[in-house]
């Protein structure tokens, strides 16, 4: 073997000895016992898009994210989305949020949070009831199409209560679910043409 080739598998071997040495980094975990949440220290408001400003379009993006055991935001992900450009606008100022870290038993990791970003204008009036409405049943909606997330009998139940208050998408969904006796959260599955 060539000196060329020794340096090389040299070379290799350590890198392989040191990749394996690094820890993985700690898997993300939810608020619970001995889990306590991330505390929000420092927020950028968005900006709004110009279509969005010119439409006066008004309403809340809501973001699954990671913060990681340094309070970071990480792994940003639309749950429910409001569109015109202000999904975009709203990870663009969470990205720039701080956080004191959440922590499990003392110590600190990264927690899987739920924030909401809002878009309003002061001057023009807001429907906070249909927002609500909105914003619940695509978190809900989000909830049980995801097959990592654990809580689908209160994504069941939200959906359920919204179908109760006449909210037409939920409607749709619970009427689904009736007609193919899904409604039960451990069979729940998108239905078919949703």
């Amino acid at each position: 073997m060539s000196g060329f080739f020794r340096v090389f598998a040299a070379a290799m071997l350590a890198a392989c000895a040191n990749s394996q040495s690094v820890p993985e980094p700690p898997k993300a975990v939810r608020v619970g016992p001995g889990v306590t949440p991330p505390r929000l220290t420092h927020k950028v408001e968005p900006e709004y898009s110009p279509l969005a400003r010119a439409y006066h379009i008004q309403g809340s993006v809501v973001f699954r994210i990671i913060v990681d055991e340094h309070g970071l935001p990480r792994d940003i992900h639309v749950v429910s989305p409001l569109g015109f450009g202000l999904d975009e606008k709203a990870e663009e100022a969470i990205q720039k949020w701080r956080f004191v870290p959440g922590t499990k038993d003392g110590e600190p990791v990264p927690v899987i949070a739920q924030v909401e970003v809002n878009f309003r204008f002061p001057s023009i009036w807001f429907n906070e009831k249909a927002e609500r409405r909105r914003t619940s049943f695509n978190v809900a909606l989000k909830t049980l199409i995801d097959p990592g997330t654990p809580v689908k009998d209160r994504a069941v139940k939200t959906i359920q209560d919204l179908a109760a208050e006449k909210f037409p998408p939920a409607m749709h969904y619970a009427g689904l679910w009736q007609r193919n006796g899904d409604y039960n959260s451990r069979k729940i599955r998108q239905p078919v043409g949703a």
